[in-house]
């Protein structure tokens, strides 16, 4: 705990309580619809994923490349697919209803631009020990991206046999709907974090998606932060069933955003353009401006490293930082190498043994 001269017990308790997860819980409402992890079989979880299916736009032949593209490179275990074909990751979902008041995540991104030509996009993903899938996917009406998904909110356990067979890896197909951080080939980069639950801007003449289908909307729409921010600007984002998130975007130019849904309108925190970083953890920039450190220890570590290298990391410091921020439930964390196009992906605190993938090393789908 973080501890000062003044009611020290009290005022580190805060600030943890701020940071840390306190509830977990067993199921999560992804993009509006309920899913349970551990009763994938049931009649109603069958309805949900059918839903989603009837988004994916696949033949036969594709479907079959994508399932047996499927391979496990991790004990944790990570799982990696290469998505054949096209998805519908726009289609609106029903009217938006609010978040749940006390599902929490904890997570840690942040964005450094020190040096402009590497500029780098750290995650930790801090949640419960579910399976995880990097995703490899290249429509044809958008662009390519590398993507990370905790395929639990498919139905699927650690030590499923599902991921056996083609028949049990069926509910990878609508892992492009889920994305919980990715990059594109034009280095736009995206990820969340919880924060707590406020009152989300809804306006009645736009479409509704959910929380991580807009993140699929950006990485395959959006070009760079501006686009993202226009493409986000004309949807309501649905937080039903799970924690209401912020999101940290940015782009290999330097510029960054952090958008957060708070009272009636959405509010857009950009980057610092003379700090050459920006960050954010599990609580709102909006409101706490100049006083941010005292929110969160992470987002404090986060800030006294930034400022001391002027953004300025190489892959190595930004593992160091995400080691030094991890907590007992960090499940993974990824640089982003957004100018080298290169994910490094370390499961399970295992910051010395990162794996590293390009977002077209793979084969890719012909568009």
């Amino acid at each position: 705990m973080i501890r000062s001269n003044q009611q020290p017990i009290f005022r580190s308790f805060n600030v943890a309580r701020r940071c840390f997860v306190f509830v977990l819980f067993a199921s999560i409402a992804v993009q509006g619809l309920v899913i349970h992890a551990q009763k994938s079989d049931s009649s109603d979880d069958s309805q949900g994923l059918s839903s989603y299916a009837s988004r994916l736009k696949q033949t036969e032949k594709q479907k079959t490349k994508s399932l047996e593209s499927v391979k496990k490179i991790h004990n944790h275990p990570l799982y990696m697919m290469t998505y054949h074909g096209d998805y519908d990751c726009q289609r609106p979902l029903a009217e938006p209803t609010g978040a749940d008041q006390d599902q929490q995540w904890a997570c840690s991104i942040f964005f450094a631009f020190g040096n402009k030509d590497k500029p780098l996009y750290g995650r930790n993903f801090d949640w419960q020990n579910n399976p995880a899938l990097l995703l490899f996917t290249d429509p044809s009406d958008g662009y390519a991206s590398i993507s990370m998904v905790d395929v639990s909110y498919l139905g699927y356990s650690r030590k499923d046999k599902k991921f056996d067979t083609n028949e049990g890896r069926t509910n990878l197909l609508i892992a492009p709907m889920l994305p919980f951080d990715g990059m594109n080939e034009h280095g736009l980069t995206i990820g969340m974090a919880a924060v707590p639950t406020v009152k989300n801007p809804t306006e009645k003449e736009k479409p509704t998606v959910g929380s991580l289908q807009i993140i699929r909307i950006m990485l395959d729409k959006a070009k760079n932060v501006d686009e993202a921010l226009e493409l986000i600007k004309k949807h309501n984002v649905q937080f039903s069933g799970g924690p209401q998130i912020h999101y940290l975007m940015a782009d290999p130019s330097g510029a960054s955003a952090v958008v957060e849904f708070k009272g009636d309108k959405i509010k857009i925190i950009r980057g610092d353009s003379k700090a050459k970083w920006q960050a954010a953890t599990n609580f709102h920039l909006t409101g706490n401006e100049g006083k941010e450190a005292k929110q969160c220890r992470r987002f404090a570590q986060i800030q006294n490293l930034m400022k001391g290298k002027k953004g300025n990391l190489s892959i190595k410091d930004t593992f160091n930082l995400l080691r030094n921020v991890s907590q007992r439930t960090t499940r993974w964390s990824v640089v982003y190498d957004m100018k080298g196009q290169t994910a490094h992906v370390a499961m399970s605190r295992k910051f010395n043994k990162p794996l590293e993938y390009k977002i077209k090393q793979i084969e890719q789908p012909k568009k």
